[in-house]
């Protein structure tokens, strides 16, 4: 995995628990 998508993964994931 690749520094941009474990960037993108993380940022879904908190966007998910602040939603």
């Amino acid at each position: 995995m690749t520094a941009s998508v474990l960037s993108r993964w993380l940022f879904k994931s908190f966007v998910r628990i602040m939603k």
